[in-house]
């Protein structure tokens, strides 16, 4: 029954979409270089950016070549503020992800226009990108919701929640980010401890064919994040997002620890998430992508968010009878 379903599926999927076709504009000589520019603006800290150049595809050199000798500038409101100064060493984000990056002594705030222009030598053209800082939600609550024995005996399965408004008179867009210790013995406070990511399992992360998946029987997707829009939960004062989680006592011991993050972030970042993602989407289904870029005269981003979360780690007693 199964393989009839997944074949009837098959043959909707072929007539729907056998008419579509997706055009990726690309430059009449691809192997032009192009300035590449990442940048992100959090509220309530300094401006970061990286900076380089692309590359041909079939050249013999590194999957991108950043840069230490580029001029960053940053103008907040309309206002030139200061040059960036130069740094070698990975920032802690995505998606300023060079080896070397440029870091700002100012700091940004909820409501600025942050516009960040970056030039090199031996590139004619000054790159830019613009983005608004966006306000963070209101964050109600944080909890766990249950914990119960998983079927085959190994552990427990459980869900985290994290309450939240969501406004109603703007388009807002979301990024989470939830860690689990998963392994801690107080005993040996010398180890290492380990964190592994929650399942983002919420209704609002569906993807568009989520179900055409499904019929086909391909395992589902594991991700380090999840991002959103507020399409479906609009003007909702409190939304209570779900994730789970899998917790084994024997090597996590001490109460249940998470390391969460809930940012706004801004739509150039938000189209910028959802298209990487669907490029390295290696379903039959998915047609090319063209990764998203708000960057004059180069390519990238400059992005902006503001995080929600006021506590940096959030614990809970492992031996409470939840639902």
């Amino acid at each position: 029954m199964n393989k009839i379903i997944r074949f009837l599926t098959l043959i909707l999927v072929t007539v729907s979409f056998s008419a579509c076709e997706n055009n990726i504009e690309f430059p009449d000589r691809l192997e032009e270089k192009y300035m590449v520019l990442y940048s992100m603006a959090e509220a309530g800290k300094p401006v970061l950016a990286s900076v380089g150049e692309s590359v041909f595809f079939l050249d013999d050199v590194p999957i991108q070549n950043w840069r230490k000798d580029a001029t960053v500038s940053l103008y907040i409101n309309g206002e030139f503020i200061e040059h960036l100064k130069v740094y070698d060493r990975n920032p802690p984000h995505q998606p300023v992800d060079g080896d070397e990056y440029y870091k700002s002594d100012a700091i940004v705030h909820s409501g600025d226009e942050v516009r960040i222009e970056a030039s090199l030598p031996d590139f004619d053209e000054v790159a830019s990108g613009s983005t608004t800082v966006p306000h963070p939600t209101l964050v109600a609550d944080v909890k766990v919701i249950s914990l119960v024995p998983n079927e085959n005996g190994n552990g427990y399965y459980g869900k985290l929640q994290i309450t939240f408004s969501d406004d109603k008179n703007s388009n807002d867009y979301y990024w989470v980010s939830a860690k689990k210790r998963a392994e801690y013995y107080p005993e040996h406070p010398d180890w290492p401890v380990n964190w592994a990511d929650v399942k983002y399992e919420d209704k609002i992360f569906a993807e568009k064919f989520d179900y055409i998946i499904d019929a086909f029987g391909e395992p589902k997707r594991s991700y380090s994040y999840g991002f959103f829009d507020d399409r479906s939960i609009n003007g909702i004062e409190k939304y209570p997002l779900t994730l789970g989680f899998y917790h084994n006592p024997e090597v996590s011991k001490g109460p249940l620890t998470f390391d969460i993050s809930l940012c706004t972030i801004d739509e150039n970042y938000y189209k910028y998430l959802k298209s990487y993602r669907q490029s390295f989407d290696n379903s039959v289904l998915q047609e090319p992508v063209q990764v998203h870029s708000n960057i004059k005269n180069g390519i990238g981003l400059v992005g902006s968010k503001a995080n929600s979360i006021s506590e940096e780690l959030y614990q809970f007693d492992v031996a409470k009878k939840y639902d």
